[in-house]
């Protein structure tokens, strides 16, 4: 009996560790918590095309959700595109997100890739909100960071991406080769993330993956024009400045 009392306890903690509650953190009985739902691009879905973007800052569904939206059926990556992404947002400021493909049954955050059952959303579509989704542009980084700024203090904000322009000026794209390495995106990211530091300590910088050949791998390299004018480890393509803008969700 002992034994069989020990085993039990043994597989509890198991199979509890193995659960992932990715809203478990959030206190949302402190107020100032919204979650949100973006469209994000994939093939069709009814659900999607019905339910529409979504939010909801109310206290006792949020924490439905969190009771709810517990996960623990691991499945490998697939290549399905998302319909929507998910964001937990403090005060207008993004916390958390995960991405939801409805077609695929996954849901993706930090934790990994696991089985979503689209019947977790659809139930809760009588009580979500429709929020108002608006990008502005703006003539110049100075006004579009002020502007920003000045909404993190409106009540009314949802959600407010930070775009990559309040970091850096634009991109450009470089083909970088690893020789022997096939189908290493990530090996190759790493060396030419080292390469570049190497070269140019000064400069901020960041990479994102676009296509690979073989053992050529395509990057765009996000940083200011100074890296673009001094870059000399690679072949690369046209400066591209980015358009200062920003896309918001608010209450309506």
């Amino acid at each position: 009996m002992r034994y069989l009392l020990f085993l039990h306890v043994i597989l509890f903690s198991l199979s509890a560790s193995a659960q992932v509650k990715p809203f478990a953190r959030y206190a949302f009985e402190k107020g100032g918590y919204a979650i949100v739902g973006l469209h994000s691009e994939s093939d069709p879905n009814a659900l999607q095309a019905s339910l529409g973007e979504f939010y909801t800052d109310d206290i006792a569904l949020m924490n439905e959700i969190k009771r709810s939206w517990v996960f623990t059926k691991k499945i490998p990556v697939k290549n399905c595109g998302y319909h929507y992404s998910i964001q937990v947002t403090h005060h207008g400021k993004i916390v958390q997100d995960m991405l939801i493909n409805l077609n695929c049954n996954i849901i993706s955050s930090d934790n990994g890739y696991y089985y979503f059952s689209p019947e977790k959303l659809a139930r809760l579509a009588p009580r979500l909100k429709k929020p108002v989704i608006i990008t502005q542009s703006f003539r110049t980084r100075a006004e579009g960071i002020r502007f920003i700024d000045s909404s993190l203090h409106d009540k009314r904000l949802l959600l407010s991406f930070e775009p990559l322009w309040m970091q850096y000026e634009g991109k450009f794209a470089a083909s970088y080769r690893l020789a022997g390495k096939l189908r290493q995106e990530k090996s190759a990211q790493k060396s030419l993330e080292s390469a570049i530091r190497k070269k140019y300590p000064a400069e901020k910088f960041r990479l994102s993956w676009l296509a690979s050949a073989k053992d050529v791998y395509d990057f765009d390299i996000i940083c200011n024009q100074s890296l673009f004018n001094r870059y000399t480890l690679t072949a690369k393509k046209n400066w591209k400045p980015y358009i200062p803008e920003v896309t918001m969700a608010w209450r309506p």
